[in-house]
This record gives C-alpha cells, structure tokens and sequence, in this order.
C-alpha cells in the first residue's frame, strides 16, 4: 500500500492535486508509526488511506484514477485493513469502499470496468458479511451506472449483478442456486423498463423483501451450524 500512496504521492503534481498529496502524506504517516497495526483498527486504517484514493477518481484524472484503484485492490488483499465485520454501518468495509466510489457512474466506462472488479473482490473476501443489504447497496451503484453509461455496458452489469446474487443463494442454499432464476427475472424486468419509474419501484422492493428473507435464511444456517 506505501508503494502505491508513494507512487500516487510523486504523480498528483501542481496545485490542482494538493489535497490528494497532502493526504497521501497523512497515510503514509499513519501507516509508518510505531504499533500502527496494535494502536488503530482496520477501519481508521482504511479511512486514512481511501482518502486519498477517492480524491484521486474523483479528480477524473485517468492516470490518478488508476493508481487509486490499484490501491483498493491492494487494501482488500492486506490483512492489517480486513476486519471481521462487527463494526457499525458507516466502518464497514463495503460502506467506506462504497463511499469512495460514489463517483463511478460519471467515470468513464473503462474505470467503471474496474471499480466494479474491486466490488467483486470484497463479494469474495472471506471476512466480507455478505447479505441482501449489501447486495442492493452495491446493486443501487450498478444500476446507477447502467443508467449512465453505453449499450455495451449494460449486458456487463447485468451478469455482475447476478454473480453477486449468485453467491448470496450460494451461501444460503449449498449445492443449489436456491431462487437466483427469480433474481434473473427481476434485474430484466428492471433493465428493460429504466423509464418507468413504477415498475421500477415495484422491482426494487420485490428484490428487497426476497434479499431479506434470503440474509435471514443464510443467518439462521449459520447460527444452527456454529450451535452444532
């Protein structure tokens, strides 16, 4: 992570990028004092360090954009930033990378490509509390980037999204797909009516109600299997 922050540090020159270096300067700090990891939780850790890869997509600055992503990447493979999700909703993981990213729809569609891979490896990441919450919170930021983006864009959120909810059922249901032929039906529906604003809404709280009982299910196996 010090080496992308360095990197990102050396290449956000001119006063157009002096908040982006100036918090690569606060992170690298935080991460290079004594009994950084025993003193600061993983999520204060994490806050430091997005900063500065926020700024850098948000500064729509390719190059920046870029290194900002890599950093992502490289927060969710390092152990001292993934925590076992106890902390409250605005520390979580997927909440602060979410937060980080809001301003994917107005990227262009390569950078979008590739936030939506950082999203994927926190589906993947065994500390990571997959539930239905998180599933319409990351399906909220894809859909919003399907309303903005290109034709060619669109068949790749779709099969995204259904490899979200894929691995949802898969952790409730082992062995089958449980209702993701459902899931399918409703993300269609959703896509092939942007403009009508009723069906939509329809969709959403369908997919809402089923996610829910779905996280529940996929709690109460995990509870029977912890009490056997």
């Amino acid at each position: 992570m010090e080496e992308i922050l360095r990197k990102l540090q050396r290449e956000a020159s001119g006063s157009k990028y002096k908040a982006i270096k100036e918090s690569c300067t606060w992170a690298l700090e935080t991460l290079g004092g004594v009994d950084t990891i025993v003193k600061i939780p993983p999520h204060l850790l994490r806050e430091k360090c997005l900063l500065p890869l926020q700024l850098a997509l948000e500064s729509k600055n390719v190059k920046l954009a870029q290194h900002a992503l890599a950093g992502m990447q490289k927060l969710l493979s390092e152990e001292r930033f993934v925590s076992m999700e106890t902390d409250s909703d605005e520390k979580q993981l997927l909440n602060q990378i979410l937060n980080a990213v809001k301003v994917t729809p107005s990227l262009n569609e390569d950078l979008q490509v590739e936030v939506m891979k950082v999203l994927l490896c926190i589906t993947y990441t065994p500390t990571f509390d997959l539930n239905g919450s998180a599933v319409l919170k990351i399906a909220e930021l894809c859909l919003a980037c399907r309303k903005a983006g290109h034709p060619q864009m669109h068949e790749m959120i779709k099969m995204y999204l259904m490899t979200l909810l894929t691995a949802l059922c898969h952790r409730a249901f082992p062995g089958n797909q449980g209702p993701v032929a459902f899931y399918q039906v409703c993300i269609e529906t959703y896509t092939c009516s942007c403009h009508q604003r009723s069906i939509n809404t329809a969709v959403r709280a369908t997919l809402s109600q089923m996610l829910s009982d779905l996280t529940l299910q996929l709690r109460q196996r995990q509870e029977n299997t912890v009490s056997l």
